[in-house]
């Protein structure tokens, strides 16, 4: 896993610490593969939750996200859906500025998903 990625999972992994706070419980789960999700697996572990929360770190057309939904509908999970990631081209700049630009930073994601939840 390239550092950028793994970066990306611990913001990710640290704003389940900012929502618990808030009394919102959270998971954040690292898929191991891009083009393939266990439909029963899926279903088991979002079975109880209210919002799964795909979060593609490139392009959301034909992403891993757009699996995730598919397979959370075959499974008839009853869980909002929110798919979030690059819907232009990417900006120029480091690592930061761009997840910022494209409010794909901790912060702008926290909001964003707040948001979702209330």
């Amino acid at each position: 896993m390239d550092n950028s990625v793994f970066k990306m999972i611990c913001d990710k992994v640290s704003l389940v610490d900012e929502f618990e706070k808030k009394g919102i419980s959270c998971a954040v789960i690292n898929l191991p593969w891009l083009n393939y999700v266990d439909e029963g697996w899926l279903g088991d572990v979002t079975k109880n939750v209210s919002l799964v929360v795909s979060l593609d770190n490139h392009y959301t057309t034909f992403g891993q996200g757009s699996l995730v939904g598919e397979t959370l509908a075959r499974a008839g999970s009853r869980a909002a859906f929110s798919h979030i990631g690059l819907d232009m081209p990417p900006q120029c700049g480091a690592n930061a500025e761009v997840l910022a630009y494209h409010k794909l930073d901790a912060l702008s994601l926290a909001e964003r998903i707040l948001a979702e939840v209330h």
